[in-house]
């Protein structure tokens, strides 16, 4: 399915970055700073936005724009199939070692960001299988795919704008998750 994705996406001319390092970073960071209306993480782990940078950001913004983080459940069986499909070194194919590392810290910044009095963030943990991550931020959305011995950071980072079919599609991919999905307050874990 991911290279059938990664195909039509090519084959329509979609914009997109390699890697995760330089410019596809700073393009994120762009975004987010300017971000006025929605932000939307999704994805395995999302642990790449608990960087300091990318976390004074979220905390500014909660105070001014909705924020919704949703992550794989850690103690899923779905995230255990998909660490089997994922390289060796892929480091959160440990439950344990996933809430220690990476909820614990989402728990902190959600904390922080309730104590400014104003937050309009929200955590989630989902329980079915991701194939793409997504960061919907206003008009733009960037996708990741997560295919086979490949971690979701070896995926082309393909950027989508609002007004085409293809960010139709993963904007309602998006919407449907966060509304029928099942989705489970970080708190409750």
């Amino acid at each position: 399915m991911s290279n059938q994705i990664t195909n039509k996406l090519l084959s329509n001319n979609v914009p997109y970055f390699s890697g995760t390092n330089g410019y596809p970073h700073e393009h994120l960071l762009s975004l987010l700073n300017s971000a006025s209306k929605e932000i939307i993480f999704f994805g395995l782990t999302c642990s790449f936005y608990l960087s300091e940078h990318i976390k004074e950001i979220i905390i500014q913004k909660s105070q001014q724009i909705p924020i919704t983080i949703i992550i794989l459940k850690p103690e899923s069986k779905h995230r255990k199939a998909r660490y089997e499909l994922e390289p060796a070194e892929a480091k959160y194919h440990d439950a344990d070692y996933f809430k220690e590392t990476v909820i614990k810290r989402y728990k902190d910044l959600k904390y922080k960001c309730d104590q400014l009095g104003n937050s309009q963030l929200e955590i989630y943990l989902y329980d079915f299988t991701p194939v793409f991550g997504i960061e919907f931020i206003d008009d733009t959305i960037r996708v990741r795919l997560y295919g086979y011995m490949k971690r979701g950071t070896d995926s082309p980072i393909f950027v989508l704008s609002r007004g085409t079919d293809i960010f139709s599609y993963f904007e309602s991919q998006i919407r449907s998750i966060c509304k029928s999905a099942q989705l489970i307050p970080i708190e409750s874990i």
